[in-house]
């Protein structure tokens, strides 16, 4: 599985789903702590029923930034926390090789407090429904649009181009 550009070997959970699940979680707290982020500056999504089909996130606070990260690949709420657990040890791993600078975490991970609306807002200005998790759907329909809205187009205009643009730039970051 190819996750942020990384590839993983994630193994489906099997057994003892609640007992993984706050594991998981766990794991996440514990790893963000060698960063020096508090336990309270960091949420984890949490569902009652680990083998729910839901997404899985992850919000955390750094050096004052707010910062996301949700899976939703998976079948199951247990499975994308996994997913979870895997990237943010290896992000945070990379960080503390000085592979990576806390800076560029931030960079990739940072968004607004309103990154739910401006997801929605993107899905509507592709044309693509509201819980679109295909890459190659929304690639497709961003090219379809973008051509019809060039600058150099008879029925183009720059602000819609900028909006197309802007809205596949926001579903790549949550889908990558």
């Amino acid at each position: 599985m190819n996750v942020r550009g990384y590839e993983f070997e994630i193994q489906p959970v099997k057994d003892s789903y609640v007992r993984r699940a706050v594991r998981f979680a766990n794991q996440i707290i514990s790893t963000f702590t060698k960063l020096g982020i508090s336990v309270d500056d960091i949420e984890i999504s949490n569902e009652a029923n680990p083998v729910k089909r839901e997404k899985a996130h992850v919000s955390w606070y750094i050096e004052g930034n707010h910062c996301n990260f949700s899976h939703s690949q998976q079948a199951r709420y247990i499975d994308n926390l996994h997913v979870l657990c895997r990237v943010i040890e290896h992000e945070v791993g990379l960080v503390m090789d000085g592979k990576k600078t806390v800076e560029q975490l931030i960079f990739e991970y940072s968004e607004d407090h309103d990154f739910e609306d401006k997801r929605l807002k993107a899905r509507e200005i592709l044309q693509v429904s509201q819980d679109c998790k295909d890459i190659d759907a929304i690639n497709l329909q961003f090219k379809r649009l973008s051509k019809q809205s060039h600058p150099d187009m008879p029925e183009g205009s720059d602000e819609k181009f900028k909006q197309i643009n802007w809205a596949v730039k926001t579903l790549r970051k949550e889908l990558a």
